[in-house]
């Protein structure tokens, strides 16, 4: 987020608004060479993604959800877990006070 986005956070845009991380699932294909890696050669079979606190897998047709996140800490655990993120204490306290944190309602 650039300096415009994290400071005026009443303007409406999507980086203040969105919590938003794709991940590219590779298959080996060793007929294809579309990225060379390790000898091997891999297509993107399909992505996970990471939508404010959605989890979801697509593998090139419908896009099913896998995981609703109801707060902050399961977020966190879902973008360590399905996107090998591991973020520090401070990074995440750092959505604290932002459109896009997920607030615990009671």
């Amino acid at each position: 987020m650039n300096h415009l986005t994290g400071t005026y956070p009443t303007t409406p845009n999507f980086q203040v608004s969105t919590v938003l991380i794709v991940k590219f699932v590779l298959e080996e294909e060793a007929s294809l060479v579309i990225m060379e890696r390790h000898d091997k050669a891999r297509k993107v079979a399909g992505k996970i993604m990471l939508v404010n606190g959605g989890v979801k897998r697509n593998n090139g047709g419908r896009t099913v959800t896998i995981l609703s996140c109801k707060n902050e800490e399961e977020r966190v655990r879902a973008i360590k877990g399905y996107f090998e993120i591991d973020l520090i204490e401070n990074e995440a306290q750092g959505i604290q006070g932002i459109a896009c944190e997920l607030i615990v309602n009671s």
